[in-house]
């Protein structure tokens, strides 16, 4: 039995981005390093602005609301910093 491989598309890359940034904010790990979570943010604003008019209404949602959820989760750690 053989299993398919797992195919990368628009949103996965996204989603693992998102972890990424969440490692990052010490989610996932217990280091914190804000500056490398703010760069993903940067990352996922950069790939919105590049893929503007490109994207499926899906792939469009997911970006939004990742890049919005990773902003004011950045703006709530560096308030209590």
């Amino acid at each position: 039995m053989s299993e398919e491989p797992l195919s990368l598309d628009f949103s996965l890359y996204i989603l693992n981005l998102v972890t990424t940034a969440l490692y990052h904010f010490g989610d996932l790990g217990d280091k914190k390093d804000i500056e490398a979570a703010k760069s993903v943010i940067d990352i996922l604003i950069v790939l919105k602005e590049k893929t503007k008019g490109n994207l499926t209404p899906e792939e469009q949602k997911t970006l939004d609301e990742s890049i919005h959820d990773l902003q004011i989760r950045y703006l709530q750690e560096v308030k209590f910093l």
